[in-house]
């Protein structure tokens, strides 16, 4: 079992940062019982199966079959790694309704995965506050535009310039024709 300083409350936005893995999984703590931590997160149907990761003796819980929505015990969300609590700063839904989000979800479900466009952030954050979001997504986006669009950003202005001089000095209306 995961020994933790923090006090959970059902209803908090909890995540793992996975070592060596340059991302964190997230989810709802939705409470104890009997003496057991549970944690709903949404997973892919396309990762790694393995026979050798057996089910889990406390949850049930087996990453072989059950994917999607699923709800877990704690160990089983955190794989090993530390514990974190998202701090809204009283700016989501009162506790007792992202509880019951999260085990609409687990019902229902939450559709497919999508590393971009619904990952298990998304649905964290779906549950406490009714908005899809995801700052891993949008820090990966961040980083891909600086690293990749502003460094050709110069290139495309001097092909502007460029075209437009050869507009004016040369009497040049089409560059390119389609």
């Amino acid at each position: 079992m995961v020994e933790t300083s923090l006090q959970l409350q059902p209803g908090d936005h909890i995540f793992a940062i996975r070592r060596f893995k340059g991302y964190s999984h997230h989810g709802i703590y939705v409470g104890e019982l009997h003496g057991i931590k549970y944690v709903i997160h949404f997973t892919t149907s396309t990762g790694i199966k393995s026979s050798k990761n057996p089910a889990c003796q406390v949850c049930g819980y087996d990453t072989n079959i059950h994917y999607g929505v699923v709800k877990t015990c704690l160990d089983c969300f955190l794989s090993g790694d530390s514990l974190q609590v998202k701090d809204y700063n009283g700016n989501s839904k009162p506790s007792y309704e992202v509880v019951q989000t999260a085990y609409r979800l687990l019902q229902d479900g939450f559709g497919e995965y999508e590393l971009i466009m619904k990952n298990c952030e998304h649905f964290a954050t779906f549950c406490k506050t009714g908005k899809t979001q995801s700052a891993q997504v949008d820090k990966a986006i961040d980083i891909a535009f600086e690293r990749l669009v502003l460094p050709a950003a110069p290139i495309v202005e001097s092909v502007f310039v460029l075209s437009k001089l050869l507009r004016s000095q040369f009497g040049i209306k089409t560059l390119i024709r389609r």
